[in-house]
């Protein structure tokens, strides 16, 4: 997993748009400039977080990979920064600032470009998880408006040049940055870059060319997924601009809790009570299984409370692998809390029979952590 969160760089939601990453990268460039920051060091080790941050969630792919497996696709073991560089791996703040301000609107609109992916959530229990399953998602995606074709309008005349930029798409704006100003080119905020101006606005879709539907989706969950994964659907989400590919459906995973077992990777951790004659005599008990099927374990004379078995490939299937974790059994040993009078006497004679003799059982880690979640 990677050391730092992309998303908490750059202060945003993990649902954000295109829009909402590039606006924060623009942010977090005019916080960390060095002559606005007071510690330059830290300005450029912040800066260096930064570019990383953005030169991943800015790339769909990297994105839904990051998504997925928590680091970027080639890094390290640690997930750091160790190939980006901070205002300097940019050539000078000359180079940043130039690359800063080209994002501000020289892109052609009228290229084409990839539609935006959409991502959705859903929630699985731990036994579908186990054995993997199908759910169905709904979510709301923009097709080509039916009535206009994607034309924007139905009118032989409905569409004129922008008056603004007169076609170009583009138009100059001055900005103030702090120590002067700058003349920046920004795409045309009459058309949108178009070049083209819409008149006569098709009566379906406004001259947005689109409209939004309702769209139903059935996505095949891999068994042993865990929370966190993302699944991609490639060519289902927004559609791209002037010809561009449509961009895809990224689904994240949540696994519930469960109230039988806890969850470490593939491996499972499960709590079994035994009376105490069970425990100082040894018997075999039933253990429960993911799939509410039972398995036998044999518990040995002598077993302390809080020792721990494990029962080997009875975990959880690994993520895309053919392997099996194991199932680790912590043995909760439960005192009467009513005895008749027989049971009474039995139990006088076995304490006047002689010394009662205890060892402390060792716990291991996933005692440890069993005593951590129920005490």
């Amino acid at each position: 997993m990677a050391e730092f969160d992309y998303y908490e760089i750059l202060g945003i939601e993990r649902n954000a748009s295109d829009q909402e990453i590039k606006r924060a990268y623009r942010n977090m460039v005019r916080k960390y400039h060095p002559d606005v920051a007071e510690d330059k060091e830290k300005a450029q080790e912040e800066m260096i977080k930064v570019n990383e941050a953005y030169a991943v969630l800015s790339d769909a792919d990297k994105r839904a990979y990051y998504d997925s497996y928590g680091q970027a696709p080639g890094a390290g073991p640690s997930g750091g920064f160790g190939g980006f560089g901070g205002f300097g791996g940019f050539g000078g703040f000359g180079d940043i600032f130039e690359s800063f301000m080209n994002m501000g609107g020289r892109r052609d609109e009228r290229q084409p470009r990839r539609g935006r992916d959409i991502r959705l959530g859903v929630t699985i229990t731990l036994e579908e998880a186990y054995t993997g399953c199908t759910k169905e998602v709904e979510y709301k995606v923009h097709e080509s408006c039916l009535t206009c074709k994607g034309k924007l309008t139905v009118e032989p005349d409905g569409v004129e040049v922008c008056p603004t930029c007169r076609g170009a798409g583009r138009v100059q704006k001055q900005i103030n940055i702090g120590f002067g100003t700058l003349a920046q080119v920004v795409e045309c905020p009459t058309c949108g870059g178009r070049g083209q101006k819409v008149v006569k606005p098709c009566p379906e879709c406004k001259g947005q060319g689109v409209v939004e539907v309702t769209k139903r989706l059935d996505i095949k969950i891999p068994a042993g997924i865990e929370t966190g994964n993302g699944l991609r659907l490639p060519d289902c989400g927004e559609p791209g601009a002037n010809g561009g590919p449509r961009g895809s459906v990224i689904v994240i995973v949540e696994v519930a809790e469960d109230k039988r077992f806890v969850r470490e990777g593939a491996d499972l951790l499960y709590r079994k009570n035994i009376t105490f004659t069970q425990a100082a005599l040894g018997a075999e008990v039933e253990i429960e299984q993911v799939t509410g099927k039972s398995e036998k374990l044999r518990i040995p004379a002598g077993t302390q409370p809080g020792a721990t078995f494990r029962i080997k490939g009875k975990g959880m299937p690994e993520f895309r692998s053919a392997r099996f974790g194991d199932l680790h059994v912590v043995v909760q040993v439960i005192v009467p809390t009513k005895l008749n009078d027989k049971q009474k006497k039995l139990l006088e004679e076995f304490q006047e029979a002689g010394p009662q003799e205890a060892k402390e059982p060792s716990k291991g880690f996933f005692g440890r952590i069993h005593d951590a979640i129920f005490g």
